[in-house]
């Protein structure tokens, strides 16, 4: 499998310019479980050790194109710790095309995701990073 390596040097470009406190990383250390046209890297925010790198046309268990969020450790950024997908994810809801970082916890949106009442509302999703557990979030009124 060959992996996509511009939003790899992006990764390690932004997590160079972290202050002295954080590890300096390597050009090209960040490993994309997923495969090509999956978006890998488009989006990347970091608290302490804790790197966190969306994918959101990236297959997962629950839908083909459905999107995924990779979690590292910055000190080993060749092992993805745990991999975020929402329960609900069908293809094209664009999951992990936005994301913040506070604490143990991590925002996902996925821009394209639609509900009963709207298309392409988009939706809100926090997860905690150390369990899994996963909370979605539809906007009130999408008008």
């Amino acid at each position: 499998m060959r992996v996509p390596t511009v939003p790899m040097f992006f990764a390690a470009v932004c997590l160079a310019g972290v202050g002295a406190a954080h590890a300096q990383i390597e050009v090209g250390t960040f490993h994309n479980p997923g495969g090509s046209g999956d978006n890998f890297g488009g989006v990347i925010v970091q608290s302490g050790d804790v790197v966190v790198i969306g994918a959101p046309t990236a297959n997962n268990p629950v839908a083909a194109g459905g999107g995924a969020v990779y979690i590292y450790d910055a000190n080993n950024p060749n092992e993805v710790l745990r991999t975020l997908y929402p329960s609900d994810s069908v293809q094209n809801d664009l999951f992990g095309g936005a994301l913040a970082i506070e604490g143990e916890n991590v925002l996902v949106g996925a821009l394209w995701k639609s509900d009963d009442e709207f298309e392409q509302a988009g939706a809100a999703y926090i997860f905690d990073i150390t369990t899994g557990q996963e909370k979605r979030f539809f906007p009130e009124d999408s008008n």
